[in-house]
């Protein structure tokens, strides 16, 4: 096996946020010299089988100096994998450096540092600082430099040791914008608008990593989304632990004076933001930017939202933004939302809901709702049955509860692992027919969407129509389009032929 040196491996597990995060120290890495191998571009489609993908892995991971693991810690079942692939990576490569990144580092160091007491560790708040890192411990390991002083990254200071490992946690201010990237995908710019969240939901532990919320400057939001379309972007997911409370703790920080002008001044970034910032502003600021793009709002909390949804319906209604809402509901019993400190009501999100069917009535609605919660009672999982019933979202996403390590809810009187798995049996397969019925409103429909992902194995397109639906072309005319083959980010006209769990379409 050759090993190529300066190289890195990262793999990420989590939401679009992380994946921006692995992007970002992607980019600073391969800038400062080092060969990037991620696994999502590691010869991976979508489509390729799980034992592909762990081929893909071990490969990869054979190949190179060091292995980043970008971690995450919203499930239970996600930290199991994460823990069983770092024992892997132990016992099968002893002698790779090997830093752990995201929000474990930050709630979980003593797990990590059971698994690979060598292990380096660089929280989500300090991903601007991974050169720095991966430098340390590169420069460390070399024969000539055993003796080297190395600084301290954190107070500057020479520790005059070797370093085998380095540890940086605590929570910090960054802004993790106008960095360079390496995308997933050419086309799409994930772009993270803040970082922490204002809620408290009592089963919650990324709230424990991320910290309390932290709203980006709106401006350097643009650069950034200015710097993606210069790049040839063409989608931009809005990011965040909860995209509903952007703007919210710079309305907070504003002083009566303030007040009096409007603005209040980013000592980050040397600006003045206007104190009535929130995301139908910032939503509305960046659709005034010339060119052909498209805008996929992520995440939102029914809790903030209730403040402000008509704001935000009027600002969906530009062309660029797509007809896409992610709004979980986590239960249909108020007694549970309420034990788990939601801060809304069923009858809340519903309000919410209904308002933008009115507006949008072929609108994509994801939600999530969690299967077990504590003291989740049979008469309160039957109320969720019937919310689901009653709102029918395209998607949901049905979680099992597992209780997290220092949240309120793991002291709790817990569900049963039997109960829990039979709810969430029961709450999937109810999504699941509420889906394909959702699906064969679309059979018929034609127009304009922007393709994707390209699946070169079965000569497939993955394209989004203007509500963000998913169509799958697998006949494109031999790739071609009025003689010109089809690229990623090329708008077509395709037709809805088709669906079962996804829509099937064709070219026109």
């Amino acid at each position: 096996m050759i090993i190529m040196h300066n190289s890195i491996f990262i793999k990420t597990y989590g939401c679009p946020n992380n994946q921006a995060e692995s992007e970002i120290m992607s980019g600073l890495l391969s800038k400062n010299g080092y060969d990037i191998i991620t696994e999502s571009l590691d010869n991976k489609s979508k489509s390729d089988s799980a034992r592909n993908r762990m081929t893909n892995c071990k490969s990869a991971i054979a190949k190179v100096d060091i292995i980043i693991i970008n971690t995450c810690v919203v499930k239970s079942q996600t930290e199991n994998k994460i823990i069983d692939e770092i024992i892997s990576i132990v016992k099968e490569y002893p002698g790779k450096k090997l830093i752990i990144a995201g929000c474990m580092p930050e709630i979980r160091k003593k797990i990590i540092k059971k698994k690979k007491k060598k292990a380096s560790m660089i929280s989500t708040h300090h991903i601007d600082k991974i050169v720095d890192v991966v430098n340390k411990i590169t420069k460390s390991s070399s024969g000539d430099l055993a003796r080297v002083k190395i600084t301290d990254l954190r107070n500057k200071s020479a520790i005059g040791k070797t370093i085998e490992r380095v540890v940086l946690t605590g929570k910090a201010s960054n802004c993790k914008l106008l960095h360079p990237r390496i995308r997933t995908n050419d086309i799409v710019h994930i772009t993270p608008i803040s970082s922490g969240c204002s809620s408290a939901c009592a089963y919650c532990a990324t709230k424990l990593a991320k910290g309390e919320l932290q709203s980006y400057n709106p401006e350097v939001i643009v650069n950034e989304i200015k710097n993606g379309l210069k790049q040839g972007c063409k989608e931009f997911w809005l990011t965040a632990q909860d995209c509903g409370c952007y703007g919210m703790d710079i309305m907070t920080k504003s002083s009566s004076r303030d007040l009096a002008i409007g603005k209040i001044t980013d000592l980050r970034n040397k600006s003045a933001i206007d104190i009535n910032t929130n995301l139908p502003t910032l939503i509305n600021r960046i659709a005034s930017l010339e060119g052909t793009f498209f805008l996929r709002i992520g995440m939102m909390n029914p809790m903030h939202l209730r403040k402000f949804y008509p704001e935000l319906i009027k600002a969906y209604s530009n062309d660029k933004v797509f007809k896409f809402l992610h709004l979980p509901v986590q239960s249909g019993s108020d007694k549970l939302l309420q034990s788990m400190n939601r801060g809304y009501t069923n009858s809340e999100f519903i309000e919410i809901i209904n308002a933008f069917k009115k507006a949008y009535p072929m609108i994509h609605i994801w939600t999530d709702v969690i299967a077990g919660l504590p003291g989740e009672t049979e008469d309160d999982f039957q109320k969720t049955i019937g919310l689901l019933k009653k709102t029918a979202p395209e998607f949901t996403n049905v979680s099992r509860f597992t209780a997290r390590p220092g949240t309120a809810a793991a002291e709790m009187e817990q569900i049963p692992n039997r109960i829990i798995n039979e709810r969430s049996s029961v709450l999937s397969e109810l999504t699941r027919r509420i889906t394909i019925k959702k699906n064969k409103q679309w059979i018929g429909w034609s127009g304009k969407a922007i393709i994707e992902e390209h699946n070169q194995k079965k000569n497939s397109y993955l394209a989004r129509n203007y509500a963000y639906k998913p169509i799958v072309i697998t006949k494109p005319h031999k790739d071609l389009v009025n003689g010109k083959r089809l690229e990623l980010g090329q708008i077509i006209n395709v037709k809805i032929i088709d669906t079962e769990k996804i829509l099937f379409g064709k070219i026109l």
